[in-house]
């Protein structure tokens, strides 16, 4: 699935494009970002449905958290060391992370700066941080109350901003050992969600949570009885759908995902599947680098697909030939989950 992962992280790129005035954008980046998640609940539990060691959950953690973390950290690093936030032109008006917490910090409670600085360095807060706002006056954050003064976005304070999508994938990771290995449990949490869903409306991550389940009761089709799976992931398709902004933009998503994912045999598959990441994390930095550049929308894609290229080769491949050194039985989870979509 490397080509059709690379293929959702330009789009998702390309998505996100018109949020610096470059080009056209494409339709609803947070499809891509739906269909990357259902992506990861099937992989992960091709992944954890296989014989395991006796110690394959420290296993899975530990390789799930060289896959994601290194290239995080490094493009935090680079970005807070040159100063390139991006500023992003959203409905709220121009958005400048970095300017936003060095402007804040001192008036901020601790709680506050303890959100920050832990959503930054870990991404799993960054996604509630889209959710709630920060209240000058209060030097903290709240709940879209009846406001005091003029709140600001919480999301305002994600330095990179398309890596709220990480916080969702790291819970998933970190659950995912206890219930995905049976089929009954999962649409047990199927329909706790759905409960949630239908009594509090958008319940944080629980938002989330149909997109990588529609993935993971795709990846038990064949485990009896199969006609209750497959009822349960129509439900839980149909309310991935519901929590997309623009559902038609995701239903064309998967049709046209169709192909990609049928071309795993050709060994491009796989370098452009570990790309994908690289792409995703670091284009938002390369946006703002190449902000004064002529002929922008060019000389973007091409630095884009340039940093992406070194990132693969000198962080991703790397790290992957370290993880298949390890143990027996952490090789043979970083050998499957170079796959995954993180």
């Amino acid at each position: 699935m490397g080509i059709l992962r690379f293929f959702l992280a330009a789009w998702v790129a390309g998505g996100h494009a018109a949020l610096f005035s470059i080009g056209q954008t494409m339709p609803n980046p947070a499809a891509a970002v739906i269909v990357f998640f259902a992506i990861s609940g099937f992989l992960m539990t091709t992944v954890l449905t296989r014989p395991q060691s006796e110690r394959w959950i420290s296993s899975f953690y530990l390789s799930r958290a060289l896959r994601i973390f290194p290239l995080y950290w490094i493009t935090l690093l680079v970005t807070i060391v040159f100063g390139t936030t991006a500023i992003v032109n959203t409905s709220f008006g121009p958005v400048d992370p970095f300017g936003n917490i060095l402007e804040y910090w001192d008036g901020s409670g601790l709680v506050a700066r303890s959100i920050i600085v832990f959503a930054n360095l870990t991404t799993v807060l960054q996604d509630v941080l889209r959710r709630i706002v920060y209240i000058p006056s209060m030097g903290d954050f709240d709940f879209y109350p009846p406001y005091p003064a003029d709140p600001i976005q919480g999301l305002s304070f994600n330095i990179i901003g398309q890596a709220w999508s990480l916080g969702p994938e790291i819970l998933f990771y970190l659950a995912a050992p206890f219930f995905v290995r049976q089929a009954e449990r999962v649409i047990g949490v199927l329909l706790l969600c759905a409960a949630a869903r239908v009594t509090n409306g958008d319940v944080m991550y629980i938002h989330y949570a149909p997109a990588f389940l529609t993935g993971v009761l795709l990846a038990h089709m064949k485990a009896p009885p199969r006609i209750l799976i497959l009822s349960a992931a129509a439900l839980s398709l149909a309310m991935t759908i519901g929590i997309t902004p623009d559902g038609k933009a995701l239903v064309a998503l998967l049709i046209l995902s169709i192909p990609f994912a049928a071309m795993v045999r050709f060994r491009i598959d796989t370098f452009l599947g570990d790309m994908s990441y690289p792409l995703y994390i670091t284009h938002f930095l390369v946006f703002q680098a190449c902000a004064s550049a002529d002929h922008r929308e060019v000389v973007t894609a091409g630095a884009m697909l340039a940093v992406a290229l070194v990132a693969t080769l000198a962080v991703e491949h790397p790290l992957k030939r370290y993880r298949h050194g390890m143990s027996p039985s952490q090789a043979t989870f970083a050998d499957l989950e170079r796959r995954a979509p993180a």
